[in-house]
């Protein structure tokens, strides 16, 4: 815990706030004989990922306040972003992005609430240290900072104000550039640096193009073993967000439990016993953000515009993460063995930009049959993550 705390063991692109939180965390139930010595950093993590998860969704809420005109349109995203199977699994691990997802999240909190009153300047400034925060944890950070400004332009009901726009940025790079200094004099490297000197040759490849846009759901289907998908970005994210694909979150204890000395064919079974309903849920998910927004591009283009808008604004935030990874995997970050650089962790935040256009269908922007189809598809997900979850 100490070597994380002081960056000996992160020595680039991760920061030391969420591994900081760890180390308190530790400390205190240390001093206070609160959990037995044997316990201390199971407690000390789970603690902390237990705050990072439940910041998580009272943001995902009070955003949803913020956005939406109805509070059960809040509710509901709510439900389904604490369902879904790969975002649950993200808070069992020790993860940086735990840390960063609440950040950013609140950041769109204070920066929305922002909007709808511009008179509070000091929301203006929350919302830029936020993002400081959650940049200077992880690069992927600038993600978040890049889509603010987008959904800026997305929500925007007057002239362009560039002031806000330079506070904005002003207020996030300052601090931003001086943890990047300060890590560089401690470090001797910059914190956006992928120092991946000591792994060798693992990642000193160049992924081929067609793996950014190549999808094969029936292979999917008939395969979803990890590493059977390397070769396709868009079939490990379909596999993994409501399935397992990397199997991190297998219940294989049960599984041996029940099936002692069966032989490797009842543990693929198993596997796909739950990864194919997940991959069904993965794609319903999808469906139903992207057939939201094509109904806001055919019916309210001209007679109301502002649906659209926005919707584009959030699915500019989805563009640039992708481009983040792809650009990640050109910059010595990819490994031909499993792709592993494909994983909903890094860039956990989209999965609620997926979610707002259909919140704008509930949230009576849409035909009232589309509202219900909406509905049911919000039903279906949350129920079928929670049988992933205890699966």
């Amino acid at each position: 815990i100490q070597s994380l705390v002081e960056s000996g063991t992160y020595s680039s692109y991760v920061g030391i706030y969420y591994y900081g939180f760890i180390a308190l965390t530790l400390n205190v139930f240390a001093a206070f004989g609160l959990v037995s010595e044997g316990n201390l950093i199971q407690a000390a993590v789970a603690f902390v990922n237990a705050v990072c998860f439940f910041g998580s969704l009272a943001g995902v809420y009070y955003l949803g306040r913020q956005i939406f005109s109805k509070t059960a349109t809040a509710w509901t995203l709510v439900a389904c972003c604490s369902t879904i199977p790969v975002l649950q699994g993200q808070f069992r691990f020790v993860r940086s992005e735990n840390f960063l997802l609440m950040m950013s999240i609140w950041a769109l909190v204070a920066f929305f609430a922002y909007l709808r009153d511009p008179e509070r300047k000091k929301r203006l400034i929350i919302s830029g240290l936020l993002l400081a925060l959650a940049i200077t944890q992880k690069l992927s950070g600038m993600v978040v900072a890049a889509s603010v400004v987008l959904l800026y332009f997305a929500y925007l009901k007057s002239r362009i104000d560039l002031k806000v726009l330079i506070t904005l940025v002003v207020v996030t790079a300052v601090p931003t550039f001086t943890y990047w200094v300060w890590h560089y004099n401690y470090t001797g490297v910059w914190f956006f640096q992928n120092d991946v000197r000591h792994m060798g040759n693992l990642y000193n490849h160049t992924p081929e193009a067609d793996i950014f846009v190549r999808v094969n759901p029936v292979d999917a289907w008939q395969n979803p073993r990890r590493n059977a998908h390397r070769d396709s970005m868009a079939n490990i994210f379909l596999l993994d967000l409501y399935g397992d694909y990397w199997e991190y979150r297998y219940n294989l204890p049960k599984f041996a439990s029940q099936h002692a000395g069966k032989d490797y064919e009842a543990y693929l079974a198993y596997i796909k016993s739950r990864a194919r309903p997940g991959l069904l849920l993965g794609i319903l998910f999808l469906a139903m953000s992207l057939s939201s927004l094509v109904y806001f591009f055919v019916k309210n283009t001209l007679k109301d515009p502002g649906p659209l808008r926005q919707s584009l604004g959030w699915y500019g935030g989805i563009f640039l993460a992708h481009l983040y990874l792809i650009a990640a995997a050109y910059t010595k970050s990819y490994s031909p063995e499993d792709f592993n650089l494909v994983k909903w962790d890094y860039i956990c935040w989209i999965l609620l930009f997926w979610l707002v256009p259909v919140g704008l269908v509930l949230d009576g922007k849409a035909s009232l049959r589309f509202q219900h189809v909406a509905r049911g598809a919000f039903v279906l997900l949350i129920i079928g993550g929670l049988w992933q979850s205890i699966y």
